[in-house]
């Protein structure tokens, strides 16, 4: 598990610690979560926003960063509210340096938990990463709720 600090602006935040993630201070592990954001806008063919715009919404409290094994992963979690009664907890980004080992299965339950106990309707994320859609649907119980294809002309 990683240890990590606290910021000023974090610290009225309660800390939530998952099965194998850890409420972290994107200051203090911006360089490596940098490395992977930016593999993550690279992905896309449409990167609507840079690493940077994340660092101001965590550092901010409008988004919250989680790692996990020693700076193997991190999740980043934000919400979207449709109104006052639908309040989704979005997986906004995820990322591993050993793709395909499974990590999901350690921390979406928890996240899932979590949600569950705060009052958000679901859990939502978006992904360019059709297997990861995938892989959530046919082990995890997700459903397609809108796909948007795009070309540009």
């Amino acid at each position: 598990m990683v240890d990590c600090k606290q910021s000023e602006v974090q610290e009225s935040i309660q800390e939530e610690n998952f099965t194998g993630l850890t409420l972290c201070n994107i200051k203090d592990e911006w360089d490596w979560v940098r490395k992977g954001l930016q593999e993550i806008y690279d992905a896309d063919p449409d990167p609507k926003q840079i690493p940077e715009d994340v660092y101001a919404d965590c550092r901010y409290g409008r988004a919250k960063l989680f790692t996990m094994d020693d700076k193997q992963l991190f999740v980043i979690l934000s919400e979207h509210r449709e109104s006052d009664d639908l309040i989704h907890l979005v997986v906004w980004h995820c990322w591993a340096s050993d793709r395909g080992k499974k990590k999901m299965s350690t921390w979406l339950p928890d996240v899932e938990k979590y949600a569950k106990e705060n009052g958000y309707t679901s859990v939502m994320c978006e992904s360019v990463h059709v297997g990861i859609a995938e892989y959530a649907i046919k082990h995890y119980g997700y459903f397609i709720d809108t796909i948007v294809i795009k070309k540009f002309v």
